[in-house]
């Protein structure tokens, strides 16, 4: 007989029909959240997680979503599934109690948090650290590893899987399998026997073989949700089939973990009073510019900005009375004809910062500001013209990954030396050297030892391919409203 399963998180409660036993309320002095993690990238862990947000949300809960690493694309999946901003998880750039600063701030308020991972479950910035991985993060927030193995054509030889994952690292321990790819219900019986046998942590539910489980992926990893076309029905169908295949219970069970809240303080200094006055940034927000760090933009919003959100692919002109723009990172190289043609917005981008008004630009950003852009077919498209060379793009990837960073002038992010993280990944090139008078950063990779200028500055424009990490220096987002205050005083 069925019986109606009742779980209690925070004030809401969900109807389970189970052939199961009583289960017991969760403790609120508890959190409650899991990590999905992957043997690899490309066994099914995004999916897998949009599927389970979605399927949480559908019982009337408050999911929150996390991604470790620095992807936005994922990000603005999880958001779409969870209707609930997702939050970047990475400990190079935003460091340990950051981190932790961040997932308690928003696991509090959340019935369940789902952290994604990045790649293989121990793939991080070197072969001998965690530092950087899935793993980091997972015990640095003491959260339960659901382990994701793509197990088509594969029988015992998931035993060995899980176990080499289980055992590696003492530390670091499988609280769960989801078995992705599996062709029937003979076949997840073989798999669940094989953990069974050999004492490994059990499978809590398979995904069977399904061309609804695929995303589209292009040169920056997956299509952008925005493109993907993926509607709200398509979010509701992946969670039917966790629902089908998927022991929720379980994985609730296993998610509870004991008094992380104490061992986990959030620390008062995180956020501060916010100032009496406000100012006024534009937010370049449409499907060419769409890549912000949300850490970054509730950290403005903390520290006395309004954030005025316009479209340089839609609007005629920018809003009125802006203090100053924020160009994010995104797909300009998609949409290069029609940012060419809406000349009314770039003049108008041009005249504010004729009009010594602030402009910071990364990546995306940056390519829409210099004079013209070349896309993959040839095609050459004016663009701004207020930052010297030209943008094309290449048929490889040019840079990628974490960015030490320096100031190397007295900028808007605080004075000459000061020290900043961020993370770098393009397919575009610009045909510009940073000159010795006009460069913005000095910046190196984890694995480099030499510092090479890059950015351009002109006039208060401040750009670079570098979408940097506000968390990784608290006391930018103080320097950033400190120096456009006295601009704004100089010009009154």
């Amino acid at each position: 007989m069925k019986m109606a399963i009742y779980i209690q998180l925070g004030a809401t409660k969900i109807n389970m029909q189970k052939n199961s036993n009583k289960f017991n309320a969760v403790n609120r002095e508890k959190i409650c959240s899991f990590c999905i993690a992957g043997t690899s990238s490309g066994v099914g862990k995004t999916i897998i997680t949009l599927a389970l947000i979605r399927a949480f949300v559908e019982r009337g809960l408050k999911v929150q979503p996390f991604k470790c690493g620095p992807d936005y694309i994922d990000t603005e999946f999880h958001t779409k599934a969870a209707k609930n901003d997702s939050y970047n998880l990475d400990t190079w750039m935003m460091g340990e109690e950051q981190v932790r600063n961040t997932f308690l701030r928003k696991i509090k308020s959340s019935d369940i948090g789902i952290v994604e991972g990045v790649m293989g479950l121990f793939d991080g910035i070197k072969p001998d650290s965690l530092k950087g991985s899935t793993a980091s993060v997972a015990d640095l927030l003491g959260i339960p590893i659901i382990l994701v193995v793509n197990a088509k054509s594969m029988a015992q030889s998931i035993a060995a899987i899980v176990k080499g994952y289980h055992t590696l690292w003492a530390n670091i321990k499988i609280s769960g399998v989801i078995a992705n790819n599996v062709g029937s219900e003979r076949h997840k019986n073989i798999l669940a026997e094989a953990l069974k046998k050999h004492n490994l942590p059990p499978l809590i539910g398979v995904i069977p073989c399904n061309e609804a489980f695929k995303l589209s992926e292009r040169h920056l990893g997956l299509t952008p949700e925005f493109e993907a076309g993926k509607e709200d029905q398509w979010y509701s169908e992946i969670a039917d089939v966790i629902k089908n295949n998927i022991d929720l219970e379980l994985l609730i069970r296993v998610s509870q973990t004991e008094d992380q809240l104490q061992k986990l303080p959030l620390k008062a200094s995180y956020v501060k009073p916010k100032p009496n006055s406000t100012l006024k940034l534009g937010i370049a927000d449409d499907e060419a510019f769409h890549f912000y760090y949300r850490d970054n933009l509730d950290l403005l919003e903390e520290n006395g900005f309004e954030l005025i959100k316009f479209s340089p692919l839609h609007d005629k002109t920018l809003p009125n009375d802006l203090d100053a723009v924020y160009l994010g990172g995104g797909f300009p190289e998609l949409f290069a004809k029609k940012l060419s043609s809406n000349n009314s917005m770039m003049l108008s981008i041009r005249n504010f910062a004729e009009n010594d008004k602030i402009i910071f630009a990364e990546c995306g950003g940056y390519m829409y500001l210099v004079n013209e852009f070349i896309d993959s077919s040839g095609n050459n498209f004016t663009m701004c013209g207020l930052l010297e060379g030209s943008g094309k793009m290449t048929s490889s990837l040019q840079r990628f990954g974490y960015k030490e960073i320096i100031l190397d002038k007295d900028c808007l992010f605080g004075s000459k030396g000061t020290k900043l993280k961020g993370h770098e990944f393009h397919w575009s090139m610009i045909d510009y050297m940073p000159k010795s008078n006009n460069s913005l950063f000095l910046t190196k990779s984890i694995r480099e030892s030499k510092w090479l200028k890059t950015g351009q500055i002109y006039k208060n424009i401040f750009a670079s391919y570098i979408h940097v990490h506000f968390l990784s220096n608290t006391e930018i987002i103080e320097n950033l409203r400190s120096f456009i205050e006295k601009k704004l005083k100089k010009r009154q």
